[in-house]
């Protein structure tokens, strides 16, 4: 899975396990989160620095957080 096509896809908006899928490891991903590169919207789902959290992001978000993906 490419993470730049599922942001582009997913409104900016990805669940912890899509980042493992992408293969960005948990360490990695707790970097980006204390970096401010990605913000922290629900428990394991997160929005990527550069993308607005409007409706679309919502919705994705809460998606992601009731189905992890």
């Amino acid at each position: 899975m490419d993470l730049d096509e599922l942001l582009r896809r997913q409104a900016g908006v990805l669940s912890r396990a899509q980042a493992l899928a992408c293969g960005i490891s948990a360490r990695t991903v707790a970097t980006r989160v204390s970096e401010g590169r990605w913000r922290r919207v629900l428990p394991g789902v997160y929005l990527a620095a550069g993308h607005r959290f409007g409706d679309e992001a919502r919705v994705r978000a809460a998606w992601l957080w009731v189905r992890p993906a």
